[in-house]
């Protein structure tokens, strides 16, 4: 049974990941000793050739022949042929491709998995746009059995964060690292991020946290220390970076997350404190004394439709979008016609259009589809 330690340890990790290369192969090794598995995989494919284009292997999947491995993982896996069905956030498995009798007898993991020792696997859908799609996935071992309902389950939990650490990964790495210091590269994401010393002290607040201090709403900067509306929350971030500097030997980072009221009654910011990588040559940490980064998240923000996705993968027009988003928030027909100021009719006929192009019958179901579509968020 994975514990819940073993699960905050896995999740503290993706984001240490995100910002340090080195520790992403750590991560990948951690994924696989919580899981139990093989190995771990994260590749990107290209949809129109089934190719990956990008493949980081775990310790554990080091004896895998890159090129011999893709010649048939493109050819033949049902597996990259199932994923072009699903969406960004969906879990994976071998059971929901194929029963074990067509498992036994399909070439690929006859000829091409049972050659690297590997039989199952389960998997995060992490990305699906701009003509490729991606995936972290776990794999094990014939004598391991197929992945159970717990390990399922597992990766539904994990996937948010490792989705959040990709997205952070690849905007950091837009950004020439070996040139400029961890606080320039925090300025080029649009969420909040600070850094903060062992004396509780923030050091450095990109743009996005100095936008949500200026709101007034629930967290501001105080004394230069970040404090909370609610004092529970206060006493928490106090215990957080305690257990961050009492303990520094750990090859895990760790951490701790929390929910933080808002004075207007929105829906509260999710507090993540982290601490960051001990290797961190290529950042100014040292210099600036940084023991940890607290990530602030608005859902108003972060937790909303990926549009950009949306449209792409059922070639929507920006009325449809614009339904999409509203629905998503909760909006019924008539105010959506009310506030776009057209008739209720036009709305239904748009929302028939996205519903046939979703593939879905009931509105219902087409929500629930939408969900899948938010940006990684957790």
């Amino acid at each position: 049974m994975i514990s819940e330690d073993d699960l905050n340890a896995l999740i503290a990790q993706t984001y240490v990941a995100a910002l340090d290369g080195d520790q992403w192969l750590p991560l990948l090794d951690f994924t696989t000793e919580v899981f139990g598995g093989v190995g771990t995989s994260f590749e990107i494919f290209d949809k129109t050739s089934g190719l990956p284009v990008l493949m980081e292997l775990g310790s554990g999947l080091k004896h895998v022949c890159a090129p011999d491995y893709i010649e048939h993982y493109a050819k033949t896996s049902p597996r990259v042929r199932y994923a072009e069905t699903v969406a960004s956030g969906d879990v994976t498995y071998d059971y929901a491709i194929l029963t074990e009798e067509e498992i036994e007898a399909d070439e690929f993991y006859n000829e091409c998995m049972a050659r690297f020792g590997l039989r199952y696997f389960v998997a995060g859908h992490i990305l699906d746009g701009n003509g490729h799609m991606g995936a972290l996935a776990v794999q094990f071992a014939r004598n391991q059995g197929h992945v159970d309902a717990p390990g399922i389950a597992l990766m539904g939990k994990l996937l948010p964060h490792i989705q959040q650490a990709v997205d952070l990964k690849y905007r950091l790495a837009d950004t020439p690292l070996a040139r400029r210091g961890l606080r320039e590269c925090l300025e080029q994401i649009d969420e909040a991020a600070l850094l903060v010393g062992s004396d509780g002290k923030v050091l450095h607040a990109n743009g996005a946290a100095e936008a949500i201090f200026a709101a007034h709403d629930g967290v501001v900067l105080k004394g230069g220390s970040l404090n909370f509306h609610a004092s529970g929350c206060n006493d928490t971030l106090d215990r957080a970076m305690k257990g961050l500097t009492d303990d520094l030997t750990s090859d895990i980072a760790s951490g701790t997350s929390f929910i933080a009221p808002r004075s207007s009654g929105a829906r509260p910011y999710l507090v993540s404190v982290r601490r960051l990588p001990n290797r961190h040559e290529r950042f100014d940490v040292a210099q600036l004394g940084v023991a940890a980064i607290v990530f602030i998240r608005d859902p108003e923000t972060f937790n909303r439709l990926d549009t950009d996705l949306l449209r792409e993968s059922y070639h929507l027009t920006a009325a449809e979008v614009q339904v999409a988003v509203s629905l998503d928030q909760g909006h019924s027909l008539k105010e959506i016609a009310r506030q776009r100021g057209v008739a209720p009719t036009t709305v239904k006929t748009q929302l028939y259009a996205l519903m046939a192009k979703l593939s879905v019958k009931r509105q219902v179901d087409l929500v629930r589809l939408l969900e899948r579509y938010r940006r990684p968020f957790s």
